[in-house]
């Protein structure tokens, strides 16, 4: 039995949204793969970046210390300060209650009794 016009109308709206689907999908991969290719070239870009100013800093004192005076200014993280070997910050009372908060959390409600 042939089938009717609305019949054949609904199998094309079908097949119509499965073919949106199929190209919302690949874009959604492409958007995906574009944004993966960025990261790794801004990654790409930090590292050699990054290869100049050190080789430069070793050939160059005076250089080196202008980029480590604004490395001291720029880097917040004491394990960042680390790497280049400049002091620690002091911690902030701020950062001492966030800190003690986080131990709270991963501790919970441990009463500091053993066993």
């Amino acid at each position: 039995m042939a089938k009717s016009i609305d019949d054949k109308i609904a199998d094309f709206e079908t097949k119509l949204k499965q073919l949106k689907e199929q190209k919302k999908l690949a874009e959604n991969r492409e958007k995906k793969k574009a944004k993966e290719k960025e990261r790794k070239d801004e990654t790409r870009r930090k590292i050699l970046l990054g290869a100049m100013l050190l080789q430069r800093m070793k050939n160059d004192e005076q250089y080196n210390q202008n980029i480590l005076a604004w490395l001291d200014k720029y880097l917040t993280e004491n394990r960042d300060r680390k790497l280049f070997g400049l002091p620690e910050l002091p911690v902030e009372p701020k950062q001492v209650q966030q800190e003690q908060s986080k131990d709270q959390d991963y501790f919970g409600s441990f009463n500091g009794s053993i066993g």
